[in-house]
Parts: structure tokens; C-alpha cells; sequence
């Protein structure tokens, strides 16, 4: 990874017009921009977006895609990992799941203040782990990557890395397994993913498709 020898760094999105011309589709990109900056030896990101629905972007994928960028950039520089702020020019809900999902917090009181306080961040109580995305060097971990990305699924190949062994792997055979109606093996192979939050996460979304299939 190149350091570049400046204030701060704008990675900017693939331009909306080129998008739609590769697509044949008037599909405009959400995420704009991300603006990375180096302050007090701590990396901090900015993340732009045009529009952004809060359940299943901001706080479903965007929280997990963009935090894994941030943290690979900060590995490849060789400074902390900083704050990461999120601004959304249009942030909104679809309807039908924002009211399903608030009568699920309303049933488990989950809009009680006396009642949450006493709940704990998992990462401070160890209720759930952390698993390290880098161990190796920047270019091997980026060599692993590359293998990850071309793997077959079910198929044996030894990474350098412990996070593509211990987290990626089960995780892409999981879904393999689930993708192919193998729904009892594909929640096994799950719980052998290392990272217990992405264990429990992909454990818990498994299983709620499995069950919706059978409804």
C-alpha cells in the first residue's frame, strides 16, 4: 500500500452516469465519497451518502462494510483505527420493516430507558469476541484476498492469514450450504467461524431465513 504524503484522502465513487451506461439502468450510486484523514496517529473516515436507509444501510451493511475499510486502511498506513462518521443527505426507513421491527423492540421493551441500562457493550463483557481482520503483512493478507476471492466453495486451501481460515471460510461455506437447501449442515458449519460476532450474526440470520422458508 502506497502512503501518501498528505492532509487527507478522497476516494470517490464510480460516477453515477458511467454506472448507469454499464447497467442500462437509472441506478445511482448511495455512497458518494469517503474521506480518510490522519489525526493524533489515528485514522479517521468519513462517509458520504446521497441516500441511505437506516436498517438495512447505515446500521446493516454500511457499519460493517465501510468499518472493515477503515480498518484495513489503518493496518496499511500503520496507525490506529480513529472515529468514523457517517453524513446521509436523505436518511429514511421503508415503512413496512421499520413498523415490524418496532413492534419487535415495543414487545422486548426495548424502548424502556430503566430497562436497557443495565445492558453491557458484548465486546466489554465478553459476551461476544474480536477477531483481528490483519495478522499477517499488508501484501500477504491482500495475496489471501486474491485466493479467497477465486475459492470454490467446500474446497481445501490454506491461507496465511487466520482471519480467512477462522472467520471468511465457514462463513462463504455456510452460505454455500444454504444457498444449496443444505439447511442443518449449513448451521453447523457456521458456528465454526472463530469471530463470535460474526458467528453469532450469520448463526442468527440463518436461522431466521430457514424459518421464514418453512412458513
Amino acid at each position: 500500500m502506497k502512503v501518501i504524503n498528505c492532509r487527507n484522502v478522497n476516494d470517490g465513487f464510480v460516477k453515477a452516469m458511467d454506472l448507469i451506461a454499464q447497467n442500462k439502468e437509472y441506478t445511482f450510486p448511495c455512497n458518494t465519497a469517503i474521506y480518510f484523514k490522519v489525526r493524533d496517529g489515528k485514522l479517521d473516515m468519513t462517509v458520504s451518502n446521497r441516500s441511505n436507509d437506516v436498517i438495512w444501510g447505515a446500521f446493516g451493511a454500511n457499519v460493517v462494510h465501510m468499518s472493515i475499510l477503515q480498518e484495513y486502511m489503518a493496518y496499511g498506513i500503520g496507525v490506529e483505527i480513529g472515529t468514523y462518521t457517517q453524513v446521509s443527505d436523505s436518511l429514511h426507513a421503508y415503512t413496512d420493516l421499520f413498523y415490524d421491527m418496532y413492534n419487535q423492540m415495543e414487545a422486548e421493551d426495548a424502548f424502556d430507558f430503566y430497562s436497557q441500562m443495565s445492558l453491557r457493550n458484548p465486546y466489554d463483557n465478553k459476551a461476544i469476541n474480536w477477531f483481528p481482520l490483519i495478522s499477517t503483512d499488508i501484501m500477504t493478507w491482500e495475496q489471501d484476498l486474491t485466493r479467497f476471492l477465486c475459492r470454490a466453495p467446500m474446497s481445501s486451501v490454506d491461507f496465511a492469514d487466520p482471519f480467512f481460515n477462522e472467520v471468511a471460510v465457514p462463513l462463504q461455506d455456510a452460505w454455500y450450504l444454504y444457498k444449496s437447501e443444505e439447511y442443518d449442515e449449513a448451521l453447523i458449519e457456521v458456528q465454526s467461524c472463530l469471530a463470535s460476532d460474526w458467528g453469532t450474526a450469520a448463526y442468527n440470520w440463518l436461522n431466521k431465513s430457514i424459518s421464514n422458508k418453512g412458513k
